[in-house]
């Protein structure tokens, strides 16, 4: 599924189909293995697709971030279902009946990530977590160069309260602050797509006074 929806190459500029198309701004849109993805300006990240058969014809557009898709199904070939599709969703986000972007839950993989940061930055060191890294967590940085940037983070802010939520930017990763004896922290982590998940990126530095 990520596959499907990811670009795989360069993006390119499109018209947006329907009757605003003259008018609105044009969409970065990248092929990916089965869908268009795109960003539109007033709705946002979108999949689409159009398809047919000899008989048959219809569109496709999903809206991830609202958890809302339109579809046309038509009985002619090739029937240019795209445009009711798209004069269908601005009619339907100017009505305000798209809703709002929906709120990413934390995912237990990122809760047990983040708490194994905490742990690593109490302890100063990578290596208790080794088993729930990634494979190219060490290789970007081995645990010794870990331990002396994490001691040196600590000789500037000191002990951090890591308990603080993790504000996530998908099912596996996420943004977060700490709050500290003589400053704070911030950064963001990643997971690997693997089963189980592991730790794939962790940056980690102190936030400006």
């Amino acid at each position: 599924m990520r596959e499907l929806q990811q670009g795989s190459n360069y993006p390119s500029l499109r018209k947006r189909s329907g009757r605003s198309g003259a008018t609105a701004c044009r969409l970065p849109t990248a092929y990916g293995m089965g869908m268009n993805a795109a960003t539109d300006c007033d709705l946002g990240s979108m999949l689409v697709h159009s398809g047919g058969y000899p008989g048959y014809g219809s569109h496709v557009l999903l809206l991830p971030d609202r958890g809302i898709g339109i579809f046309a199904f038509a009985n002619r070939t090739y029937a240019g279902a795209s445009a009711p599709v798209w004069d269908a969703a601005i009619a339907l986000d100017e009505a305000g009946l798209l809703g709002k972007e929906r709120e990413v839950p934390v995912s237990a993989h990122l809760a047990n990530a983040y708490r194994t940061l905490g742990a690593m930055y109490a302890a100063g060191s990578v290596a208790s977590a080794q088993d729930q890294l990634g494979m190219n967590f060490l290789l970007d940085r081995d645990a010794a160069h870990w331990s002396g940037e994490l001691a040196k983070l600590k000789a500037g802010v000191g002990a951090c309260d890591t308990t603080s939520a993790v504000e996530p930017t998908g099912a596996l990763s996420g943004e977060y602050t700490w709050r500290c004896a003589h400053g704070r922290l911030s950064g963001s982590l990643s997971l690997t797509p693997t089963q189980p998940p592991r730790i794939q990126e962790w940056v980690i530095e102190p936030l400006a006074p």
